[in-house]
């Protein structure tokens, strides 16, 4: 199949595009600046503004997919309260670009956005484990332009004459994630300790419960419901189980060889209460197959020994 990816420059483009091309996809990108990847399969990576008509047109005149896997965004809940009319250009304007070009240069190209969670909010424990008809509670400007982004796709799809298709994953983490994020975040501090370049590893609330899951999953989820050709439907991608922040911290101080000292920062904390999001996913598991494949523990090792290894080749320059 010939498929689109957008948003290649972020965390899970190249985790998706290794899971497509390994599997015989002809693969084509879109990203912010121009930029190579040995696993496009025949593709190739275009620069391109989404929020520019004439950007998108040129991608989709030369690309013709026949699907769409739509990544590209604004992906930061906290930043969205900062830059809440990017974040509303980037995450639905684009979107509307992205759907309406498609289907200029496609016959019935089935679109799938890549939505969150965070549209659920935080709920109450009794309403656990969220569907995907649980009640949209939006917390954040993110939030709400994620289901914003959810209806123009449905709303063009159906005006210009394409399939598409939600996916709303839950938290997610792996190798090359931003340190914006808990787990590389934490990772990064012990590999800092282990160099002597810290002298501890600080932290806000550990009480949280979330549902995660390794991005490799994930991007394998994705491959599934385009190949598939699920269409016309919402599917959450969860683990199903939720886990306490606190644990994935003990993981990762269990994987060191030093004792590293752990200091709460009170700069971190948040004024909420302790929440668990946890999600169900049989619809998409009945669907296509798809359930988890890699544990906990291996998910936050592999964050580990990449953080390992850029704070060794920083060490090194430095040197």
């Amino acid at each position: 199949m010939r498929i689109l990816v957008t948003g290649m420059g972020g965390f899970v483009a190249s985790h998706l595009v290794r899971e497509l091309a390994s599997h015989g996809h002809e693969v084509w990108g879109t990203g912010l600046a121009p930029e190579s990847h040995d696993l496009l399969a025949g593709g190739e990576i275009m620069a391109a503004d989404l929020r520019h008509p004439d950007a998108v047109r040129r991608v989709m005149e030369k690309a013709h997919p026949e699907a769409v896997i739509h990544l590209a965004g604004q992906s930061s809940p906290a930043k969205s309260w900062k830059i809440p009319q990017t974040t509303f250009e980037v995450n639905v304007l684009a979107t509307m670009e992205v759907v309406r070009w498609a289907t200029e240069f496609s016959d019935n190209p089935l679109i799938t956005y890549i939505s969150s969670a965070e549209v659920y909010g935080i709920p109450d424990p009794e309403e656990l484990p969220l569907r995907e008809t649980s009640p949209l509670r939006p917390e954040t400007p993110y939030a709400v332009s994620k289901i914003a982004a959810e209806e123009i796709t449905k709303l063009y799809a159906r005006r210009y004459g394409a399939r598409w298709l939600i996916l709303r994953s839950f938290s997610h983490t792996g190798p090359h994630q931003s340190t914006d994020f808990v787990v590389p975040a934490f990772a990064r501090q012990v590999a800092l300790y282990e160099e002597g370049k810290a002298d501890s590893l600080q932290h806000g609330d550990l009480r949280a419960f979330r549902d995660f899951s390794d991005v490799r999953d994930v991007a394998r989820a994705y491959r599934l419901a385009v190949e598939n050709q699920l269409c016309e439907q919402t599917f959450n991608v969860c683990s199903g189980e939720s886990v306490r922040i606190q644990r994935l911290l003990d993981i990762l101080l269990s994987l060191s060889e030093r004792e590293v000292p752990c200091r709460r920062d009170a700069a971190r904390v948040r004024a909420e209460k302790v929440t668990e999001v946890r999600g169900d996913s049989t619809a998409l598991r009945d669907a296509v197959g798809w359930e988890p494949r890699i544990s906990l523990e291996q998910m936050v090792k592999d964050v580990l020994e990449e953080q390992r290894e850029l704070v060794g080749h920083l060490a090194d320059k430095i040197g």
